[in-house]
Protein backbone atom coordinates (compact mmCIF):
# COMPACT_ATOMS: atom_id res chain seq x y z
CA UNK A 1 0.00 0.00 0.00
CA UNK A 2 1.52 3.33 -1.45
CA UNK A 3 1.87 5.99 1.93
CA UNK A 4 0.55 9.58 1.18
CA UNK A 5 1.65 12.99 2.00
CA UNK A 6 -0.55 15.12 3.69
CA UNK A 7 -2.05 17.26 0.93
CA UNK A 8 -1.86 20.51 2.81
CA UNK A 9 1.26 22.50 2.09
CA UNK A 10 3.89 21.99 4.77
CA UNK A 11 4.80 24.44 7.35
CA UNK A 12 8.42 23.02 7.10
CA UNK A 13 10.96 25.25 6.36
CA UNK A 14 13.96 25.06 4.94
CA UNK A 15 17.25 25.03 7.86
CA UNK A 16 18.81 28.76 7.51
CA UNK A 17 15.77 29.78 5.76
CA UNK A 18 12.29 31.45 6.21
CA UNK A 19 11.07 29.75 3.27
CA UNK A 20 7.87 27.67 3.54
CA UNK A 21 8.55 24.20 2.09
CA UNK A 22 5.68 23.13 0.36
CA UNK A 23 4.94 19.08 -0.41
CA UNK A 24 6.03 19.39 -4.15
CA UNK A 25 9.46 20.54 -2.42
CA UNK A 26 9.28 17.53 0.12
CA UNK A 27 8.85 15.43 -2.58
CA UNK A 28 11.92 16.61 -4.66
CA UNK A 29 14.05 16.28 -1.42
CA UNK A 30 12.72 12.40 -0.84
CA UNK A 31 13.23 11.82 -4.35
CA UNK A 32 16.63 13.48 -4.44
CA UNK A 33 17.48 11.56 -0.98
CA UNK A 34 16.27 7.96 -2.03
CA UNK A 35 18.71 8.59 -5.08
CA UNK A 36 21.40 9.52 -2.53
CA UNK A 37 21.04 6.69 -0.27
CA UNK A 38 20.87 3.60 -2.68
CA UNK A 39 23.86 4.47 -4.58
CA UNK A 40 26.25 4.24 -1.62
CA UNK A 41 27.85 0.13 -1.47
CA UNK A 42 29.98 0.58 1.33
CA UNK A 43 28.14 -0.19 4.76
CA UNK A 44 29.62 1.92 7.10
CA UNK A 45 29.76 4.86 4.67
CA UNK A 46 25.70 3.94 4.52
CA UNK A 47 25.18 4.30 8.00
CA UNK A 48 27.47 7.31 8.40
CA UNK A 49 25.36 8.67 5.58
CA UNK A 50 21.69 8.30 6.42
CA UNK A 51 21.38 10.57 9.59
CA UNK A 52 22.81 13.22 7.31
CA UNK A 53 20.26 12.70 4.63
CA UNK A 54 17.45 12.63 7.17
CA UNK A 55 18.61 16.41 8.62
CA UNK A 56 17.35 17.59 5.21
CA UNK A 57 13.84 16.28 5.92
CA UNK A 58 13.37 17.21 9.62
CA UNK A 59 15.62 18.27 12.89
CA UNK A 60 16.66 15.68 15.73
CA UNK A 61 18.82 16.05 18.62
CA UNK A 62 19.64 12.07 18.73
CA UNK A 63 19.35 9.47 15.91
CA UNK A 64 20.35 5.65 15.94
CA UNK A 65 20.00 2.94 13.21
CA UNK A 66 19.91 -0.28 14.91
CA UNK A 67 19.23 -3.56 12.77
CA UNK A 68 18.16 -6.87 13.81
CA UNK A 69 20.02 -10.21 14.44
CA UNK A 70 17.11 -12.69 13.16
CA UNK A 71 18.55 -15.89 15.41
CA UNK A 72 18.63 -13.68 18.34
CA UNK A 73 15.70 -11.86 18.06
CA UNK A 74 17.73 -9.08 18.98
CA UNK A 75 18.30 -5.19 17.76
CA UNK A 76 21.52 -3.63 18.21
CA UNK A 77 22.30 -0.22 17.55
CA UNK A 78 24.75 -0.29 13.99
CA UNK A 79 25.37 4.03 14.08
CA UNK A 80 24.30 6.75 16.37
CA UNK A 81 24.53 10.36 16.66
CA UNK A 82 24.16 11.66 20.18
CA UNK A 83 24.87 8.43 22.02
CA UNK A 84 27.53 8.11 24.20
CA UNK A 85 30.00 5.26 22.69
CA UNK A 86 29.69 3.03 25.49
CA UNK A 87 25.85 2.84 24.79
CA UNK A 88 26.50 2.18 21.30
CA UNK A 89 28.53 -0.57 21.68
CA UNK A 90 26.18 -2.75 24.44
CA UNK A 91 22.92 -1.20 24.17
CA UNK A 92 20.30 -3.99 22.77
CA UNK A 93 16.87 -4.52 22.55
CA UNK A 94 14.53 -7.28 22.48
CA UNK A 95 12.00 -7.11 19.49
CA UNK A 96 8.83 -6.19 21.05
CA UNK A 97 10.75 -4.32 23.60
CA UNK A 98 10.77 -0.68 23.95
CA UNK A 99 9.22 1.75 21.55
CA UNK A 100 11.98 0.56 18.51
CA UNK A 101 11.34 -2.95 19.46
CA UNK A 102 7.55 -2.66 19.52
CA UNK A 103 7.76 -0.63 15.84
CA UNK A 104 9.63 -3.78 14.63
CA UNK A 105 7.69 -6.11 15.71
CA UNK A 106 4.57 -4.87 14.51
CA UNK A 107 6.20 -3.50 11.01
CA UNK A 108 4.92 0.27 11.80
CA UNK A 109 6.01 3.60 12.81
CA UNK A 110 5.43 4.94 16.00
CA UNK A 111 5.61 8.30 17.26
CA UNK A 112 5.70 9.37 20.74
CA UNK A 113 4.66 13.20 21.48
CA UNK A 114 6.14 13.39 25.35
CA UNK A 115 8.06 10.24 26.19
CA UNK A 116 7.67 10.79 30.03
CA UNK A 117 3.77 9.41 29.39
CA UNK A 118 5.65 6.49 26.93
CA UNK A 119 5.16 3.20 29.17
CA UNK A 120 7.22 1.28 26.34
CA UNK A 121 9.88 3.62 26.15
CA UNK A 122 13.40 1.41 26.85
CA UNK A 123 16.01 4.43 25.39
CA UNK A 124 18.67 4.95 26.80
CA UNK A 125 19.06 9.07 26.42
CA UNK A 126 16.72 10.41 29.39
CA UNK A 127 16.84 13.96 28.12
CA UNK A 128 14.61 13.42 24.80
CA UNK A 129 10.67 14.12 25.08
CA UNK A 130 10.18 13.30 21.14
CA UNK A 131 10.57 9.81 19.36
CA UNK A 132 10.30 8.77 15.75
CA UNK A 133 11.09 4.91 15.22
CA UNK A 134 10.23 3.73 11.94
CA UNK A 135 11.12 -0.21 10.87
CA UNK A 136 13.73 -1.11 7.90
CA UNK A 137 10.99 -3.64 5.28
CA UNK A 138 12.41 -5.46 2.85
CA UNK A 139 10.23 -7.31 0.57
CA UNK A 140 8.03 -7.56 4.20
CA UNK A 141 10.68 -8.84 6.09
CA UNK A 142 11.70 -5.78 8.92
CA UNK A 143 15.77 -5.78 8.86
CA UNK A 144 15.84 -2.88 11.31
CA UNK A 145 14.34 0.18 12.40
CA UNK A 146 15.51 4.35 12.16
CA UNK A 147 15.39 5.93 15.83
CA UNK A 148 14.81 9.70 16.28
CA UNK A 149 15.19 12.04 19.19
CA UNK A 150 14.12 15.34 19.97
CA UNK A 151 14.76 17.10 23.22
CA UNK A 152 11.38 19.33 22.51
CA UNK A 153 8.20 17.74 23.28
CA UNK A 154 6.43 16.93 19.83
CA UNK A 155 8.84 17.61 17.53
CA UNK A 156 7.48 15.27 14.85
CA UNK A 157 4.70 15.65 12.83
CA UNK A 158 2.65 12.66 11.01
CA UNK A 159 4.07 14.29 7.86
CA UNK A 160 7.44 13.14 9.32
CA UNK A 161 6.30 10.20 9.73
CA UNK A 162 5.03 9.60 6.16
CA UNK A 163 8.27 10.88 4.98
CA UNK A 164 10.35 8.73 7.12
CA UNK A 165 8.44 5.45 6.28
CA UNK A 166 8.59 6.16 2.62
CA UNK A 167 12.44 7.16 3.32
CA UNK A 168 13.14 4.02 5.18
CA UNK A 169 12.21 2.04 2.35
CA UNK A 170 15.22 3.50 0.26
CA UNK A 171 17.64 3.15 3.61
CA UNK A 172 16.51 -0.85 3.70
CA UNK A 173 17.20 -1.58 0.13
CA UNK A 174 20.67 0.32 0.18
CA UNK A 175 21.57 -1.78 3.47
CA UNK A 176 20.76 -5.00 1.57
CA UNK A 177 22.76 -3.70 -1.61
CA UNK A 178 25.58 -2.71 0.84
CA UNK A 179 25.59 -6.41 2.61
CA UNK A 180 25.63 -8.55 -0.68
CA UNK A 181 27.77 -6.47 -2.00
CA UNK A 182 30.13 -6.72 1.21
CA UNK A 183 29.57 -10.65 0.83
CA UNK A 184 30.52 -11.00 -2.86
CA UNK A 185 33.32 -8.56 -2.30
CA UNK A 186 34.28 -11.41 0.39
CA UNK A 187 33.72 -14.11 -2.05
CA UNK A 188 35.63 -12.45 -4.72
CA UNK A 189 38.99 -11.93 -2.33
CA UNK A 190 38.72 -15.66 -1.21
CA UNK A 191 39.17 -16.57 -4.84
CA UNK A 192 41.80 -14.89 -5.60
CA UNK A 193 43.23 -16.70 -2.37
CA UNK A 194 43.05 -19.22 -3.54
CA UNK A 195 44.11 -18.65 -6.97
CA UNK A 196 47.03 -17.15 -5.69
CA UNK A 197 47.87 -20.28 -3.41
CA UNK A 198 47.27 -22.46 -6.20
CA UNK A 199 50.00 -20.54 -8.11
Amino acid sequence: MTDHLPEKPSDLRLQGSTRVVTDTDLLSTLFDLGREVTSVLDLEELLHKIPQLIARLTQFSAFSVYLLDEKRQELRIAYAVGYPEEIVKHFTLQVGQGVVGTAVAEGRPILVNDIRREPRYRGPLRNMLSQLAVPLRRKGKVIGALNLLNEAEGAFTPQHEALLRQFAAHVAVAIENARLFKSERHYVDTLETLAEIGR
